[in-house]
């Protein structure tokens, strides 16, 4: 079968697809994303297809007369993603067997990493809670909690 591409931003497209998510040139984290599309038939498609960095990851038949013209052909298609830059295309072959299709880049980016304090190792702390002074006459009134807050501070 012969498959002529017609490039998406083609002027005399009688069919589009409009990628709803992700943003072109976005990056995340996940090792997995979503892409939310559409294909806006204006002739019978037979064929939809996502595929990452070449790789099918949902192929869409639509039999061999294709959908109805005018139709609009919603996709939702968990995408996984590779470390570093990642092309997806999404592509529409009509029952005529041409090709139309949009592309946008996802970069995958390494997580930011936090530490938690079980992996820093054990914390010393000094702590020191004085509810009555010596010589309160002199001004400094007792304090109700202190003692209870040191108290409840070392059993953390």
């Amino acid at each position: 079968m012969n498959v002529n591409v017609k490039d998406y931003e083609s002027p005399n497209r009688l069919t589009t697809i409009q990628v709803l998510y992700p943003d072109n040139n976005s990056a995340t984290e996940k090792q997995e994303i979503g892409v939310v599309a559409s294909v806006h038939a204006g002739e019978p498609i037979r064929t939809v297809t996502v595929s990452v960095n070449d790789e099918i990851v949902k192929q869409l038949d639509l039999g061999r007369q294709g959908n109805r013209s005018r139709d609009i052909i919603p996709l939702e298609v968990p995408t996984p993603l590779n470390m570093g830059n990642n092309r997806i295309t999404i592509a529409a072959i009509t029952a005529e067997g041409e090709s139309i299709y949009k592309t946008i880049d996802v970069k995958r980016i390494k997580p930011v990493e936090t530490v938690s304090a079980k992996a820093i190792g054990k914390r010393w702390a000094v702590v020191i809670g004085i509810s009555a002074y010596l010589n309160a006459e002199n001004g400094i009134p007792p304090l109700q909690y202190a003692h209870r807050d040191a108290i409840a501070l070392m059993d953390l």
